[in-house]
């Protein structure tokens, strides 16, 4: 016995029949475009995946989020040996798009800072592995051409090989034999900036005196620095105990061309263990005048200046800091800006863990 539909639902049914014909048939005229692309496909027997036409339409409905570069780098895309890829995989690198670089001078000789490698290289057979691994993944390449800034004003360097220092991967550079010099006989203290240049520039000197400032400014800058330290421990008497009883002081200054400046003070008080940390910055003036600073600078919890240089060749002097925070520390370079009386983060290099 056949069930019979009312009318309503006879003309809803061929309806909806009606409509996946159509369908159906577009859908046929696509499919048999799709096999003749992949019979044209056949003689390479790869995968193409879908036409122009096909992802266009895709990505109306869903774009792509954009790809954010990550400080950890890839497994490289040309293969390495057994060795270096074991090697690689403890290696950690800078964005390969960073343009600013932490340059200082270790084991007399004046290196870049570009990433991080967490493994021991001991033997001659590591070293071939981790150059080899470097010289895949590294941002910064064989023959790149830098632009070096640093105390004696500002040169041409060209990348000629890696090394580690202290846990740190470095890029080796080919420098002036004076800037090389320089490098000899410095302790930690010298840092520089590197850029990435596209073309060799003429190099600049820099004419700014840091070696001593007048007698009337250094008296003065020796009350300056007592004044602000009495200030900063009268601010520890609402410590408690623990805390107040592990405070120390430090101040640290640099000799430079500031602008209408000559010297930047910085002091320090902080709690071993950094759970309490004050810190103030000022510029004084050949008069003695003083012009306090806003420290914008976040990566450390204190800061003691190494030196004075022009490290973005604006002809104001950035200082180069060491800072330190909870079992870290490294080196820094805090650009001046003296319009706004603040000193901002630059780069970054150098830094180490501990426990």
């Amino acid at each position: 016995m056949s069930r019979r539909f009312p009318p309503l639902v006879v003309l809803l049914l061929a309806s909806l029949s009606f409509l996946a014909a159509c369908r159906s048939g577009e859908f046929a005229g696509r499919m048999s475009a799709a096999e003749a692309a992949a019979r044209a496909d056949t003689v390479t027997g790869l995968d193409v995946g879908p036409s122009v036409a096909d992802t266009m339409s895709m990505a109306a409905y869903s774009a792509p989020e954009p790809v954010v570069p990550r400080a950890t780098s890839s497994r490289p895309a040309r293969r390495l040996s057994a060795e270096a890829d074991s090697i690689a995989q403890t290696l950690v690198f800078f964005v390969n798009g960073q343009s600013w670089f932490t340059a200082a001078a270790r084991r007399k000789r004046l290196v870049v800072d570009i990433g991080r490698v967490d493994t021991r290289i001991r033997t001659t057979a590591d070293r071939r592995a981790y150059e080899e691994a470097v010289h895949a993944m590294s941002p910064l390449h064989t023959g790149d051409r830098l632009r070096i800034d640093g105390p004696w004003g500002r040169t041409d360097a060209t990348v000629s090989g890696f090394s580690d220092v202290n846990g740190r991967i470095v890029a080796l550079l080919e420098l002036p034999s004076f800037v090389d010099s320089l490098a000899r006989v410095a302790d930690d203290a010298l840092v520089a900036v590197a850029t990435r240049a596209d073309s060799a520039m003429p190099p600049v000197v820099d004419s700014c005196v840091r070696d001593s400032v007048s007698a009337t400014l250094a008296a003065r800058l020796a009350v300056v620095s007592d004044s602000l330290q009495q200030r900063l421990r009268s601010d520890t008497l609402r410590l408690p105990d623990r805390l107040r009883h592990s405070v120390w002081v430090h101040a640290s200054h640099a000799v430079g061309c500031f602008g209408p400046a000559r010297v930047l003070l910085m002091v320090t008080m902080a709690s071993s263990g950094y759970d309490y940390v004050r810190e103030v910055a000022v510029l004084l003036d050949d008069t003695g005048r003083v012009t306090p600073l806003r420290i914008n600078a976040l990566r450390f919890k204190t800061h003691e200046i190494l030196s004075a240089f022009d490290a973005d060749g604006d002809g104001v002097d950035d200082i180069a800091i060491k800072g330190r925070g909870d079992r870290v520390g490294g080196t820094s370079v805090l650009r001046l800006d003296p319009a706004r009386r603040r000193l901002d983060f630059l780069t970054q290099g150098f830094a180490w863990e501990g426990m």
